[in-house]
This record gives C-alpha cells, sequence and structure tokens, in this order.
C-alpha cells in the first residue's frame, strides 16, 4: 500500500520514486488504484465536476463552507480528490450523473419537448420503478435487448434528472484471463438522459450513439413519470389550449350550424392546485341527461379552496352530432390535456370538433407567421 509514502514537499512531476511504488503493489491493487486515478483524471481537466460537487452539496444542505474551501484549493485535481477522499459516500455519484449531463448541455444532442403536463407527483422509488419497467418492457419486447435496466434519478434547480442504462446488444471483445488471452462476450449498456423541467413543462432526451427515436422514448417517459398519454409526433406549431374557462359551470361552448355538431358535454374534468405540490382532483360523472353533473360533483370538492389555485388542465368531452342516414356513430370522445395535447380521432368530424373548440376559446391555433418583433421576416 501508499501509506508509508511520503507526499508532502513533493514537486508536481516529482513522481517516479511514486511510479516505483506503485509497479510494486500487487496486480490487484494496482489495476483499482490505476483505476481511480483515471477517473480523478477525467473529472479534474475542467471546473465541470467540481461544480457539481458544489451543486450536490447545496441541494442535500451539506458542507456550507465548501464553496470557500474549494476556493482556496489550488487546482481542480485537488478539489476532485478532497470529494473523492472525504465526500465520496454522500455525494460523489450524484456529482457524477449532473457533471456527465452538463458535459452534453447545449450540445445538438439534446432533443426537447415542450408543452408537456404537470408532473402528478414526487420523484421517489415507485416513479422510478415504473420508468425503469416502461423502459425494459419496450426495448425487450421491440428490439431484443433492455431485459435489464438501472436508472439513477436525481433533482437540480428544478429539474428532475434520470440517467438510464439499458442492456446493449452482447458484443464479442478479447480479453485476458490470467497470462491468455481469449475472446469473451461482454454485455454493454447504452445510456438515456432524461432531464425534466417541471415549471417548464419541458422534457429534453439525450442518448448518445443510439438509433432509438426520441419520439419514443418521450411517450415511455410521458407514460411512466407524467402518467399521461401523448402523441409521438410533436409539431411546435401545434395549438394551445385553455382550459380554465371550464371551470365555469355557465361555460357554453359555441359551434356553426355547418359543423353538424349537435351538442357538446363535460365527461370528466382534472384540476391542478397550484401552491400544493403534486396534488390533483378529478371528478367524472355521465351527462347524460344531466349536462352539469360535473359540475354537482366538483363544487362541493373544491368549496374551501381559493378560485385562484384552481387550475384545470385535462377535460375529458362527449361530442354528439346530428343523426344522419348514413352515419351510425354519432358520438366523439375528445380528452384535452393542457397546454397542447388533444386525442380525437383525426378526420372530417375531427376537423369540426376543432372549429368548435377554436369558436369557443379552448383551442388556440398556433402562430404561423414567422416575423419577429421589428416587422421583418
Amino acid at each position: 500500500m501508499l501509506r508509508d509514502f511520503v507526499w508532502h514537499g513533493r514537486q508536481v512531476r516529482d513522481v517516479e520514486d511514486l511510479r516505483e511504488a506503485l509497479v510494486a503493489l500487487p496486480i490487484e491493487i494496482q489495476d483499482e488504484t490505476l483505476t481511480d486515478f483515471q477517473q480523478l483524471y477525467q473529472r479534474a481537466r475542467d471546473g465541470g465536476f467540481a461544480k457539481a460537487v458544489l451543486d450536490e452539496a447545496r441541494f442535500h444542505d451539506i458542507d456550507p463552507e465548501l464553496p470557500e474551501l474549494f476556493a482556496e484549493m489550488k487546482s481542480h485535481l485537488e478539489r476532485v480528490m478532497w470529494t473523492f477522499l472525504h465526500r465520496r459516500d454522500e455525494y460523489w455519484d450524484g456529482a457524477h450523473v449532473i457533471w456527465k449531463v452538463d458535459k452534453v448541455t447545449g450540445s445538438n444532442q439534446w432533443t426537447s419537448r415542450p408543452g408537456l403536463p404537470r408532473r402528478p407527483g414526487p420523484v421517489d422509488e415507485s416513479v422510478v420503478a415504473s420508468l425503469k419497467q416502461t423502459l425494459i418492457e419496450y426495448f425487450s419486447k421491440h428490439e431484443a435487448r433492455g431485459r435489464r435496466c438501472q436508472i439513477e434519478a436525481y433533482r437540480r434547480d428544478g429539474e428532475e434528472i434520470f440517467y438510464a442504462y439499458p442492456e446493449d446488444y452482447k458484443m464479442p471483445v478479447s480479453a485476458y484471463v490470467g497470462e491468455t488471452l481469449q475472446p469473451k462476450t461482454a454485455q454493454f449498456v447504452f445510456e438515456i438522459i432524461f432531464r425534466h423541467i417541471d415549471a417548464k413543462g419541458q422534457l429534453d432526451i439525450h442518448v448518445e450513439g443510439d438509433t432509438v427515436s426520441p419520439g419514443t422514448l418521450q411517450v415511455l417517459f410521458a407514460k411512466a413519470v407524467l402518467k399521461e398519454d401523448i402523441d409521438e409526433d410533436y409539431d411546435p406549431a401545434l395549438p394551445s389550449y385553455d382550459l380554465q374557462p371550464l371551470l365555469s359551470r355557465y361555460f357554453a361552448f359555441d359551434w356553426p350550424d355547418d359543423t353538424g355538431i349537435e351538442s357538446v358535454l363535460i365527461k370528466s374534468l382534472r384540476i391542478r392546485i397550484e401552491g400544493e405540490r403534486f396534488q390533483r382532483l378529478t371528478v367524472e360523472a355521465d351527462p347524460d341527461g344531466m349536462p352539469e353533473a360535473v359540475y354537482d360533483l366538483l363544487e362541493p370538492a373544491t368549496k374551501a379552496l381559493p378560485p385562484a389555485t384552481l387550475v384545470a388542465d385535462q377535460v375529458g368531452l362527449s361530442v354528439v352530432f346530428k343523426k344522419t342516414p348514413i352515419d351510425r356513430r354519432r358520438t366523439r370522445l375528445v380528452i384535452i390535456t393542457a397546454p397542447h395535447t388533444c386525442r380525437m380521432q383525426r378526420d372530417a368530424k375531427g376537423d369540426q370538433i376543432m372549429r368548435m373548440l377554436e369558436r369557443s376559446g379552448i383551442a388556440v391555433p398556433a402562430r404561423t407567421d414567422t416575423n419577429d418583433a421589428s416587422g421583418k421576416a
């Protein structure tokens, strides 16, 4: 071991006797020590890892004096080594994930999906387990890989980071077994970073060197973590939806006569309670014969809550079309989730429903012009 090695009073490049001491160690200890040194060197090449350590210390409210301590140190290597020796169990792993995320921040390999629903609950073991199982089921079924998966979840400055390591295909490699070089089969992983910003309703995904569709991953994440079904194809020119007017039982849908619509009834309404993190309320009722049945349930349930804290973020509609000799299917179910998701059949009747939603002020068409504030194209 190197416990008796004299470290103090040495010049930076005075390493020959250290090299001799390392070579004299048993092979197993040499390998472990050199692996640690490689990790330390990689993390000390710039200030990114030290910054990630400070982020983790601040988030966990550990070592409030750490910024001053790091400022007194002479190099990033010293800061990384201090963390490795003194705080490896506290926030080494978390800083490692944040550091890897920061390394790709700003690269063109991030795929962003704005306009997603708010997250319904905290990030806990059940959320991580749900995402893990969702990824395993998808990759094992569709790509014959990913039967095992590990996910590391961390939170930083309003961002939730899920770093996933699904099992990749087995690959042949050559490795020494004792003194003999032999062909082996290695089970590698591929890496997926999910970065969710709840306040923006935005999901960023980074998959390095893989061909899996980001749109598919967005759908899987939304289902497992956000508890929502979203469309895989995202168009930034999609309309947005304002559901707040639906909180009033006196709201009336409006449509032109030529749409063929006979009635629009609310079957379900979901409310997010602002100021009470992770709380949502959903009411469902059969509106047939009782058009305001949903409000008969909603109003008593929210009576004690300030109206300003209630945010409508999902509605289920039953749209009934007028009877015709050739059309026996008169009712369409529409599920709208603010701000950008509308699930319904896309056809001529779907187009008429969109006309009704726009005329009622629920759907706000996306801007199609490309002019900036100065009026220049």
